[in-house]
């Protein structure tokens, strides 16, 4: 069965941001859902992506994570 396109950019997103971050992504249909389960979390900072977003450059996440002292504990893509 084919693929529809958005559930195909959603795991492109996915794919590109598991380089070098690999802890819980969260997936959801609006912002503030997002942002909800985040919560449950207790994440002190959360990036947002809109499906189909690629993180081109693989040092981000790395040179991210370093600038906030490794705080960034959950990642989300709507």
């Amino acid at each position: 069965k084919k693929k529809k396109k958005p559930e195909k950019l959603k795991e492109l997103t996915e794919f590109f941001t598991r380089f070098k971050y690999f802890g819980p992504i969260i997936t959801a249909n609006s912002v503030n859902e997002v942002l909800d389960k985040a919560l449950e979390h207790d994440a002190k900072y959360c990036i947002v992506q809109a499906t189909g977003h690629i993180i081109q450059e693989a040092s981000f996440l790395g040179t991210l994570k370093s600038g906030l002292k490794n705080k960034i504990s959950l990642l989300l893509v709507i």
